[in-house]
């Protein structure tokens, strides 16, 4: 729960569940340092956390999802979970990664920067980001046009003579 900042609107990521002992979860270093990051909450997400924390307090450690009383949500009880709640909504074929690239093409439709992107996901490098989303921001050739004509629409029309070599 100490990951979630609601007043600031951000959660934080900074550890991730290695194993367990006892059946309490241990917690280890992320994959790389870029992994280290603060991801933006929406208000819609604030409130549906908030909700779903009413119903469900958060368990020892903090952790917000879990499935017993003293651990973490096992990977195998999530995807149980998660092939039920896709044969409830008559859907197939969605993994939960696909939820990352959802979230990812969300950001880019509506106008984030690569390197915006590349932090959200906790890429190390943009390129990372790139190989993988650049199909999806948009085409600027419009754009790019529309440069070009602006600044040599400022200029006088008429060419010099002499020529620069």
């Amino acid at each position: 729960m100490d990951r979630l900042d609601f007043d600031n609107k951000v959660m934080h990521v900074d550890r991730q569940i290695t194993g367990s002992v006892a059946g309490k979860p241990t917690f280890g270093p992320l994959k790389t340092e870029a992994s280290y990051r603060e991801v933006p909450l929406s208000t819609s997400t604030i409130k549906a956390m908030k909700e779903y924390m009413r119903k469900y307090p958060p368990g020892p450690d903090g952790l917000v999802f879990t499935n017993t009383e003293n651990g973490a949500l096992r990977r195998s009880a999530f995807w149980d979970t998660w092939r039920r709640a896709l044969k409830t909504a008559e859907l197939s074929g969605f993994t939960f990664h696909d939820l990352r690239h959802y979230y990812a093409s969300l950001l880019i439709r509506h106008g984030a920067s690569v390197k915006a992107v590349q932090a959200r996901l906790g890429h190390k490098h943009a390129s990372e980001t790139l190989d993988t989303y650049s199909h999806l921001w948009p085409d600027e050739e419009e754009q790019t046009r529309t440069a070009i004509d602006l600044v040599m629409s400022a200029r006088p029309t008429k060419i010099p003579s002499s020529r620069v070599a």
